[in-house]
């Protein structure tokens, strides 16, 4: 979930430090977060090296759930125009943040939660 939007296609990604959000699933979020947006202050860096800008950059509750289990953290994620298959880049650090262990010969994510 990310902020109430239930959002199914989220690519882990281990090398990449930041998270980024594709503008199409932005603009499927509700009207009333839409606007906390605030300017991009680093580029984004390529694998050849090459910079370039985020459109916006907003922070957002995010929460993993497994039912009956969830675990919830802010994130900040960088809206950038573009076309993937992906809506969603989650980098290493909010993989850290959410103790997040991914496994790519079984090709599945676990992360520990709090039974409440």
């Amino acid at each position: 979930m990310i902020a109430s939007y239930k959002e199914n296609i989220i690519y882990v990604d281990r090398g990449r430090s930041i998270d980024i959000m594709y503008k199409s699933c932005f603009n499927k979020l509700p009207e009333n977060i839409r606007h906390d947006l605030r300017p991009p202050t680093t580029p984004l860096i390529g694998f050849s090296g090459g910079r370039s800008y985020p459109e916006d950059v907003i922070s957002l509750e995010f929460t993993v759930k497994t039912y009956p289990l969830s675990k919830s953290i802010m994130m900040d994620f960088h809206i950038v125009k573009s076309t993937l298959k992906y809506n969603v880049l989650m980098g290493r650090s909010t993989l850290q943040k959410l103790s997040i262990g991914v496994s790519t010969i079984r090709s599945l994510a676990e992360f520990p939660t709090m039974v409440g």
